[in-house]
């Protein structure tokens, strides 16, 4: 969040952009408040899923918003994705890496167009591809965590000094 503020307030934005970075600051304040509160009721079967979407969401228009920024790392950050679903749903989760091709093409549209370049579907498609195959280790590392932990057994205390 801390982030996120600080970057609304110092970058300096096309006309009409720095609402939007706002808005998005604030959804994201929203859904910090939210979930937490969601999850205290029972913890329903869909809010696993809902924070995945949100998300995504909002990676993905906080990419797409710095786009026409030419050097910008800020698709990047759609990588985030793929690991939560990866943490989340295990190797499966993998395939949530294809929910970032959306934000992954308009974010190369953006910025082709600010730099006056031909479109390049490969910008977009290599980072999909990318994120699935860190999600695919992310998750098969954490169903081998889930699996270990469940034959693990307690752990001991720490000894006292």
């Amino acid at each position: 969040m801390p982030f996120a503020v600080l970057e609304a307030a110092t970058e300096g934005y096309a006309e009409g952009e720095k609402a939007l970075a706002w808005l998005l600051v604030a959804s994201l304040a929203l859904a910090a408040v939210a979930l937490p509160l969601a999850a205290r009721s029972g913890r329903p079967a869909w809010l696993g899923v809902g924070a995945l979407v949100f998300d995504t969401a909002f990676l993905s228009a906080w990419a797409v918003l710095y786009a026409a920024e030419p050097g910008t790392p800020a698709r990047e950050i759609l990588v985030l994705a793929a690991v939560e679903a990866g943490l989340r749903y295990g190797p499966w989760g993998a395939l949530w890496a294809l929910a970032t091709l959306p934000a992954l093409v308009l974010f190369e549209l953006r910025l082709s167009n600010a730099l006056d370049a031909p479109f390049d579907a490969g910008h977009a498609v290599f980072p999909a591809g990318l994120y699935g195959l860190v999600g695919l280790v992310v998750g098969a590392l954490s169903e081998e965590r889930r699996r270990a932990g469940s034959r693990a057994p307690p752990a001991e205390p720490p000894p006292s000094a």
